[in-house]
């Protein structure tokens, strides 16, 4: 059974980390460390009425309550994260952060969010705070498989409410979110097909030689310097470093399917079609 977690973890890293600077060079944190996360316009220098206050309350009770000491929650601007580095070190870009995080927020902002693709391409379980607001795709896909919806009356409740998500229910929602990401990336055509096989590739590579690594260090630790999975290196200096230990490792084919049918065009083509009837 533990083997198959790891596996199952191993897959919704490799998948789901396809996003800006860790298109080539994903984070690969055995454990993601920020509970919850979110990094933007906090609404410090904007009228009330800006994200219909949500924001504003969050970052209020976050920084009131000590959320981040207290239970690994970043919340903030660009000039909040330098706490998160010197608290939990590593990579501290919003890509890397979100990679880092298990959950992360949908708010409202001056309209509609896109948080829901970032959180869901980079394996973070959405939390989605818009009263009578979808996020995108909510129409179409079951999100109460793969997201957390919270009332906005609710948002000073937030580590309460996170404390009550049992281990079981992360696990099942982080599973979920393995087979319906695709639908969030636009890839159908063959050029970026290619690119995002490329990319799968270089993540899942990355991941099994950190883990081959890793069991290295636990049989002997003074023969395999220590890396910080969360540190940024090349692929070429992990091939020069592990690839001489575990050969095996470069030949093994993707084990993630692309399923071009599956993405977001294709996504918004079947959603049409499904409309026809109602058209005449």
């Amino acid at each position: 059974k533990e083997e198959k977690e790891k596996e199952n973890q191993r897959q919704v890293m490799a998948t789901t980390q396809f996003s800006h600077q860790h298109l080539l060079n994903p984070p690969l944190a055995d454990k993601r460390d920020i509970l919850l996360f979110f990094k933007g316009d906090m609404g410090r220098h904007r009228l009330p009425i800006y994200s219909r206050g949500v924001r504003q309350r969050i970052f209020r009770t976050a920084r009131s309550e000590q959320w981040w000491t207290r239970y690994d929650i970043a919340i903030g601007d660009v000039e909040d994260f330098p706490d998160v580095q010197q608290g939990k070190g590593g990579e501290v870009s919003y890509s890397g952060l979100l990679a880092r995080s298990i959950f992360c927020l949908v708010l409202p902002g001056d309209g509609w969010s896109g948080r829901a693709e970032d959180a869901v391409v980079h394996g973070c379980i959405p939390l989605i705070i818009m009263d009578g607001v979808e996020a995108v795709w909510e129409s179409i896909l079951d999100y109460s498989q793969f997201s957390i919806r919270v009332a906005q009356k609710d948002v000073e409740r937030l580590p309460e409410i996170l404390g009550a998500v049992t281990r079981r229910e992360t696990i099942q929602m982080q599973k979920r979110i393995r087979d319906v990401w695709q639908r969030f990336v636009y890839f159908s055509h063959p050029l970026l097909r290619r690119s995002l096989a490329a990319v799968l590739q270089d993540n899942e590579i990355q991941w099994r030689v950190y883990r081959s690594q890793r069991a290295e260090e636990e049989k002997n630790p003074q023969s395999v310097p220590k890396l910080n999975p969360n540190t940024r290196i090349s692929m070429a200096s992990w091939m020069d470093l592990y690839f001489k230990q575990a050969p095996v490792l470069q030949k093994r084919a993707l084990t993630i399917r692309i399923r071009p049918r599956d993405d977001a065009f294709h996504t918004i083509m079947q959603w049409l079609y499904g409309r026809i009837p109602y058209t005449r």
